[in-house]
């Protein structure tokens, strides 16, 4: 960004904005991670199945239904797993908070690894 600009105000910018930014900050955006998990774009929410208990408390928790599965019923078996409609979630973590088995993780969207918290 620094060696790209060809003027001074480009120069200038991308010099205060290297200024405020962690070392390497950029460096990992460039590469499409945001290590600080800010950047809505590079992440996602993701239901890790094994941990899940399918309690429906995530889904009651979504005002945007991204949530969708089936409750666990005693006298039923096979259930359609929880999982997050990535194109209506919001990311804002209501689910996290309310989930008892911390089944719902935030992942890269390049590597689908979770992101460090």
């Amino acid at each position: 960004m620094l060696e790209a600009s060809r003027c001074k105000k480009g120069k200038d910018t991308a010099k205060f904005i290297l200024e405020w930014m962690e070392p390497g900050a950029y460096k990992e955006h460039v590469g499409g991670r945001c290590p600080d998990r800010e950047c809505l774009a590079l992440i996602e929410y993701r239901v890790i199945p094994d941990k899940c208990n399918m309690c429906g408390l995530c889904q009651d928790a979504c005002k945007y239904s991204a949530v969708q599965g089936e409750k666990k019923k005693t006298y039923r078996s096979g259930y359609l797993p929880f999982e997050i409609r990535q194109k209506r979630c919001t990311k804002c973590g209501e689910c996290i908070k309310v989930c008892p088995t911390g089944a719902i993780v935030i992942v890269d969207v390049k590597t689908k690894e979770p992101v460090g918290v």
